[in-house]
């Protein structure tokens, strides 16, 4: 069996890797711009839908990135992530985000929608990101083993 490309240096997986946090940075940074946007904290001389068009192309790329970059780690060590619990409360985190952010949360931005409804929207959208990134953070500390 042909072994993986990026378990032959440590250099390639370090250059993958800084790939995937980058792509991280970039979908999480836009995104929690306007998630700050809707809490009432910065640009407030813009709307929340206007700062979601002028970013999303960018938190999508972003998002893409660290996807595609998050396959090619997870394929360093298949074994060890599908046995990390840290790790599969991380995508299941990333799963809810997606699906948050491009369903409940893209609605309420488009709307308009009461002050209550977008501040909780925010903060649960924060909630699900900063998850993801502590996720990522304590894959290999591992505290449930």
């Amino acid at each position: 069996m042909p072994q993986n490309p990026l378990n032959l240096t440590a250099t390639t997986y370090t250059i993958v890797e800084c790939f995937h946090i980058a792509g991280f940075v970039v979908a999480i940074g836009t995104t929690a711009v306007v998630d700050l946007r809707l809490l009432g904290l910065v640009f407030r001389q813009q709307s929340a839908a206007e700062l979601n068009t002028d970013s999303g192309l960018w938190a999508l790329g972003g998002l893409i990135v660290a996807v595609f970059t998050g396959f090619m780690l997870f394929s360093t060590d298949p074994d060890m992530y599908y046995t990390n619990e840290t790790f599969l409360i991380k995508m299941a985190c990333l799963t809810l985000a997606i699906v948050f952010n491009y369903t409940i949360r893209r609605k309420v931005i488009v709307s308009g929608v009461s002050a209550g409804i977008d501040k909780l929207v925010a903060c649960v959208s924060l909630a699900l990101w900063v998850s993801i990134v502590f996720g990522g953070i304590f894959i290999s500390v591992n505290p449930f083993s």
